[in-house]
């Protein structure tokens, strides 16, 4: 969506300027309070069509968005063929009525940059206004009336980005979960490695659901705000480390802790000892070949359903 120029005065027909002066007229407080609690129902997008289907004529929406907007309640922005009024937090209007107009111009250009934010320099782009200006405006808004909050960027360290202080910074910004102020952090990463690596090796096999479930709630990592996207990538750095192993099952697959160290001890190798060896060939047609052993398939860690099996014969 896109700032339209004029204001509202768009969803009115041209050259009726007595049937919008009619439409203001006709607007009392508790409509506009009505629109506003409609607004906020909906995600707190107030498009003109809600407000015909209440059965608002189109001038009486026309001073309703204006009056918002000259409230510094709302800003108007393009929504597909019309607009729509974008309302502001309740406790946020208060402070913005506060704000001189260097300061309000400011505000809306951060507003505008939404959750991948904006930094002094294309603010003094996009509002026109001197880098004295704009430093000053930042640190009325951040510093004293918390309106806005500094955001460090993962891809440039040393910048500051601004985002309103109701929201969240997008991840491309922030990094995700992840990452701390900006910084990579390790230890968290290193820890769920950890966490996924004793599990495994406990349980032999488990579902992506269970080891989500038992790394959010273990130890250091219990209430550890990750996502099961994040948990997806720790899982793919030890598959591809060969600490792990995906076997595709009906639904989500089950992971399987590998025993590849042991193909450093060849003494271990259950064909070393095999009775059949001799007769073990990699042939299609072949009965007896390392395609379907079973100790073959147990001893690298591959089938979880002969490991399975194991442990209940044990």
């Amino acid at each position: 969506m896109s700032a339209p120029s004029g204001g509202a005065d768009g969803l009115a027909s041209a050259g009726a300027p007595a049937a919008a002066a009619a439409g203001a007229a006709a607007l009392t407080a508790a409509d506009l309070q009505a629109a506003y609690t409609l607004g906020q129902q909906h995600e707190s997008e107030l498009t003109q069509e809600l407000l015909l289907k209440q059965g608002w004529p189109k001038e009486k929406i026309v001073a309703a968005f204006n009056r918002l907007t000259e409230a510094r309640a709302a800003v108007i922005r393009r929504k597909g063929a019309g607009l729509c009024c974008l309302l502001r937090p309740s406790n946020v209007i208060g402070k913005l009525k506060t704000l001189d107009a260097f300061d309000y111009k400011v505000y809306c250009a951060i507003e505008q940059a939404g959750t991948t934010g904006v930094w002094t320099a294309d603010l003094r782009k996009s509002t026109g206004l001197q880098t004295h200006i704009i430093q000053r405006s930042v640190k009325q808004l951040c510093d004293f009336l918390k309106l806005i909050k500094p955001v460090k960027s993962i891809h440039v360290k040393n910048r500051k980005m601004y985002i309103l202080a109701h929201l969240e910074p997008a991840k491309e910004i922030a990094g995700g979960s992840f990452y701390s102020n900006g910084e990579f952090n390790e230890h968290l990463v290193e820890h769920l490695r950890a966490q996924t690596r004793t599990f495994l090796q406990n349980a032999g096999t488990a579902s992506f659901q269970a080891l989500a479930a038992y790394t959010r709630s273990s130890g250091e990592l219990s209430g550890a705000t990750f996502s099961d996207e994040d948990l997806e990538k720790v899982l793919n750095s030890l598959e591809f480390e060969q600490q792990i192993c995906r076997v595709p099952t009906l639904g989500q697959p089950t992971f399987v802790w590998s025993k590849f160290p042991a193909l450093y001890d060849p003494s271990s190798l259950p064909c070393s000892t095999c009775p059949v060896k001799s007769s073990c060939y990699s042939r299609e047609e072949n009965k007896i070949s390392p395609a379907n052993c079973e100790y073959l398939s147990y001893w690298l860690g591959l089938d979880f359903e002969v490991r399975v099996k194991r442990k209940q014969r044990d």
